[in-house]
């Protein structure tokens, strides 16, 4: 399929269930297993109620290992997705939604091609959204490298005073400091492994999902120290607060 191939999302059949409209389903997938496609994927009429996320919801909670595994799950659904020559082109963190009882994730609005980004969805943006418009895997892929980034860093890949000074960095493609600053030489280094799937051009991103996500493989294998120092930083505040309270306990019953 062409890069430059401009997709209408509303054609998009999966299972002869037209996709626009609704709500893509995938099923959580294992590290070690691949996507069954009719086994893995669904759709689903509306966003069903439940205990429900976004990623930027899972990101506030730390829950990178969670994440990466979501992340993973929604490349390898993106991949087949393109297979059938259709995109998404808009895969930003509020648009991806984890349900933590099915152990589901959701992406919902899949509207035709070519529809302008809001304020909050700027710093995720590839630059063709501001530019021609030419919706591609490649596009797809630039809000997978963006995601992957801030799972990893918690900032977006795009920054700005004020919603033109945001639009600017979009268009011009200007990327957060982090990216221009790390070493990139470290095979898990997270700027090495997004840098390429954030180019200008599309044409000189990766070529498919898979490029990415081979790339990010060591990375997604890495020990997610933050989320375990929260965990332990938890664990410890509330022994803490237990042991305070047992020897408030025993002061106030010595001296009554």
């Amino acid at each position: 399929m062409s890069l430059n191939k401009i997709v209408e999302k509303s054609n998009i059949l999966l299972d002869g269930v037209l996709l626009e409209g609704r709500v893509l389903v995938i099923d959580l997938i294992k590290d070690s297993q691949d996507l069954d496609p009719h086994a893995d994927l669904h759709v689903a009429p509306l966003v069903g109620a439940g205990k429900l996320a976004s990623l930027s919801d899972l990101k506030k909670s730390n829950k990178i290992a969670l994440l990466r595994r979501i992340w993973r799950s929604v490349c390898l659904a993106m991949h087949y997705i393109h297979g059938l020559g259709y995109t998404h082109g808009l895969l930003t963190p509020d648009k991806i939604v984890w349900d933590f009882e099915k152990e589901q994730i959701l992406i919902p609005e899949w509207k035709s091609a070519g529809v302008e980004p809001d304020p909050k969805e700027l710093p995720f943006c590839p630059p063709e959204l501001l530019g021609d418009k030419k919706i591609s895997s490649a596009t797809d892929i630039y809000f997978l490298a963006s995601l992957l980034f801030f799972i990893e860093t918690g900032e977006p890949v795009h920054q700005g005073d004020n919603e033109n000074s945001l639009k600017d960095s979009v268009q011009n493609n200007i990327m957060h400091s982090i990216l221009n600053t790390e070493d990139t030489k470290n095979s898990d280094n997270i700027c090495r492994v997004v840098s390429k799937g954030l180019k200008t051009a599309p044409s000189d991103r990766y070529s498919t999902v898979v490029e990415l996500l081979e790339a990010s493989e060591s990375l997604l294998k890495s020990p997610p120290p933050r989320e375990l120092w929260y965990d332990i930083s938890t664990a410890l505040t509330t022994y803490m607060v237990i042991v305070g309270i047992f020897l408030w306990f025993l002061v106030w019953m010595f001296s009554s």
